[in-house]
């Protein structure tokens, strides 16, 4: 059997320092005439889905891993046995024995084993014993700041979109499917199309208006979204609802991702609907210019981010 090539890790997000150590594994693996491997866990080994803090689904993250180049993708189970194991267990029962590997990629703050207890040192000195050649990535780091993902769910949940954005190397996103609201939106002259995102276990922004794309059909639309109740109409409800500028059409039952890049203002309470509409055109015009600007304006989806 041919032994393998991989990374490790949680690759929550998929973010720009996850991208370099894909990168460089598939460049590794391509020099020893190898296929990589991606070794990931099932569940993210410090969180839960009721954390509600994910940046992607996990089969939102195997895509992007897919479409950044790697096809073979081992998902641990996690806690299991595996969160039992000691680091030399880890090592060689799991990544030299079952899965084959010979040479592993991770980051400078890699750790592993029950109650990661091992460091990248640990994996050095593990894998010198055992035939494990170790590659140490060093980690990236955006204006002096190092990438993480707990990083980027700081910025966002911070209003820092265009900083969290640029960590991750493309927009945030959130996916769903459009439900029927009360179409009070059409009834003012302004359409809006509701979003039922797919799932919770993801962080939200913060409530507010935000320009956005919005996503379907292979196609990316320039939009404004509300996120958050609606006081002007005592609805207490949270909803995610987006104007698209320059979009006509009915958006029943279409999937939309949403790719949020500022916002622009907070949710605020209008004596009336008039008033509101008055505000909505205001935040229409701003997206306008923002979008008119070449450097913000998007023309196809990022390469990471598509589904087909």
């Amino acid at each position: 059997m041919n032994r393998l090539i991989g990374c490790i890790g949680n690759f929550d997000g998929v973010h720009t320092g996850h991208q370099l150590l894909i990168e460089i594994t598939i460049k590794k693996a391509k020099a020893e005439n190898t296929k990589p491997v991606l070794v990931t866990f099932a569940s993210h080994t410090r969180y839960s889905k009721n954390d509600h803090i994910f940046l992607t689904t996990c089969e939102e993250r195997n895509k992007m891993i897919r479409n950044i180049g790697i096809e073979k993708i081992v998902e641990l189970d996690f806690p299991g046995i595996i969160a039992t194991m000691t680091p030399k267990e880890f090592v060689v029962d799991i990544l030299i024995q079952t899965l084959q590997i010979k040479h592993i990629v991770v980051g400078e703050n890699f750790c592993f084993g029950k109650d990661r207890a091992g460091s990248v040192k640990t994996l050095q000195t593990i894998g010198y014993q055992y035939g494990l050649e170790v590659t140490i990535v060093p980690l990236k780091k955006i204006n002096s700041e190092v990438v993480c993902s707990s990083k980027i769910r700081e910025l966002i949940k911070n209003d820092q979109l265009a900083f969290a954005n640029e960590m991750l190397g493309y927009p945030y996103s959130l996916s769903g499917m459009v439900v029927k609201g009360n179409q009070r939106g059409r009834t003012l002259g302004i359409p809006t199309a509701n979003l039922h995102v797919y799932k919770e276990e993801k962080i939200k922004p913060n409530p507010g208006v935000y320009l956005t794309y919005t996503c379907f059909n292979d196609e990316v639309y320039e939009s404004i979204t509300h996120i958050g109740h609606k006081p002007t109409f005592n609805e207490a409800e949270s909803v995610i609802e987006t104007f698209v500028l320059s979009y006509s059409g009915n958006f029943y039952n279409i999937e939309l991702t949403i790719l949020w890049l500022e916002k622009i203002r907070e949710v605020h309470k209008f004596t009336n609907g008039e008033n509101l509409v008055h505000q909505i055109k205001s935040d229409v015009k701003e997206a306008q210019l923002f979008f008119s600007n070449s450097t913000n304006h998007l023309y196809t989806i990022p390469k990471i981010l598509k589904r087909n």
